[in-house]
């Protein structure tokens, strides 16, 4: 009864979560259809920017209800039947009962036949609706190049830190749910190092800014604030697509400043100001260092948590859980944080919001200028052709930014306050 009760409840929190999923992709596909918020978007965009961004947004839906199924089809037939038990029971043979060795070639093989599936639709989206909507400038060759690089960095990256963890449970059966927050932090940080260095010019060729006017005004906004560095730079997203964006990435003198080569094309230079002000907001902000002791906090009480549930179902012989270093039990630790991240979807939400809104106040309030700050955003919303009437419950579940709506009308009360812009 025991073993059937948990069982019950982790597939009923399952049901749930694909229901929700399902609904929130319908909430998606409507938008805030109400009077009231077109009559405020109409204020600075056309009604044509609108049904751009819904057209944009809505295409290819049924193919991604489609995807949706396929995934989720995937994902409980490892978890729920005997099929994840028997591809583990087959890998340790192979591996003479190496774990790690066995959990390396679980997931790789896991992850090659998801992308395989996947391919089709990467293809559809990637490809065939990019182009569509006149964004992509890709061939096809370039197209499945690009896929095959992902899939060789992401193949590697899960095989590698499943294997790590699956290592850390054998050598510290007892201790390794103390081990792993620290052993998972330490690789975020690397990772968000390493970065610039090993990935991104796998991707894009980068440059610094070759207008010297432009790279002047950027010091003087930098250095006004105190950030002496010359790692702002320049990424060749042209290559790939008409898609204008700007990120930071890295800590201490680390820290660098990624600006598209299509943003700048497409905006002035006090907009490129304003988008820069946003990105060294971030920096200001230590949002990277502050996303990484969150990363720490969730790691030790999922670890925590985990540990405690995978002795459950070990005890209880669910799940076909025997050694906590085995795949099924790393894959079904998967399987736990994707239900717990969904549920918790709308709290990283909000906490992501909020350092964006930092963000664009710290803009503001560096460049002074709120008339470049609306420019900018009317640009990237338009040239992204973002869905500007987004349904609410979406925004509050998923969005990790405000509105285009939102941050526009944030800058103009602002502005029309005359108050003095603080974070």
């Amino acid at each position: 009864m025991k073993k059937s009760k948990i069982y019950s409840a982790f597939l009923i929190l399952y049901i749930i979560k694909i229901s929700l999923s399902l609904a929130l992709k319908s909430f998606n596909y409507q938008g805030d259809s109400s009077p009231e918020i077109e009559d405020l978007i109409l204020q600075f965009f056309s009604p044509e920017d609108i049904e751009k961004g819904r057209a944009y947004h809505r295409d290819g839906f049924f193919v991604s209800l489609i995807s949706f199924a396929i995934h989720t089809f995937i994902f409980l037939s490892l978890i729920f039947t005997s099929l994840g038990s028997k591809l583990e029971n087959f890998f340790l043979k192979l591996t003479n009962g190496s774990n790690p060795k066995a959990v390396f070639l679980f997931f790789s093989s896991i992850y090659s036949l998801i992308f395989l599936l996947n391919l089709p639709f990467s293809f559809y989206f990637g490809y065939i609706l990019e182009h569509r909507h006149g964004f992509s400038n890709m061939d096809i060759s370039f197209f499945f190049l690009t896929q095959f690089k992902t899939f060789l960095i992401s193949c590697i990256t899960i095989s590698l830190v499943t294997s790590s963890i699956s290592f850390l449970v054998e050598k510290f059966p007892v201790r390794w749910n103390l081990i792993l927050p620290f052993a998972g932090t330490v690789f975020i940080f690397i990772s968000v190092l390493l970065y610039p260095y090993l990935i991104l010019p796998v991707y894009y060729d980068v440059q610094a800014p070759e207008d010297p006017g432009l790279k002047l005004r950027i010091s003087q906004l930098l250095e006004k604030e105190g950030i002496v560095t010359d790692q702002v730079y320049v990424i060749r997203e042209s290559a790939y697509s008409g898609h204008t964006n700007a990120f930071f990435t890295g800590f201490g003198k680390e820290k660098k400043i990624y600006l598209y080569d299509t943003l700048l094309e497409k905006n002035t230079e006090r907009e490129i100001l304003s988008i820069l002000g946003h990105e060294a907001g971030h920096w200001k902000g230590n949002h990277s260092l502050y996303s990484i002791l969150m990363s720490f906090f969730v790691l030790g009480i999922g670890s925590l948590l985990l540990k405690l549930l995978l002795e459950k179902c070990k005890e209880n012989s669910i799940f076909h859980i025997r050694n906590f270093a085995y795949p099924t039990s790393i894959l079904f630790s998967f399987f736990l944080y994707s239900l717990f991240s969904f549920y918790f979807s709308p709290l990283e939400s909000y906490l992501s919001r909020q350092m964006e809104i930092y963000a664009d106040r710290e803009a503001l309030r560096m460049t002074n200028d709120p008339d470049a700050f609306v420019s900018a955003e009317i640009k990237l919303a338009r040239d992204n052709k973002s869905r500007l009437d987004p349904h609410r419950f979406v925004v509050f579940f998923y969005h990790s930014h405000p509105t285009a709506l939102d941050r526009i009308r944030m800058a103009i009360e602002c502005k029309e306050s005359n108050q003095t812009i603080n974070p």
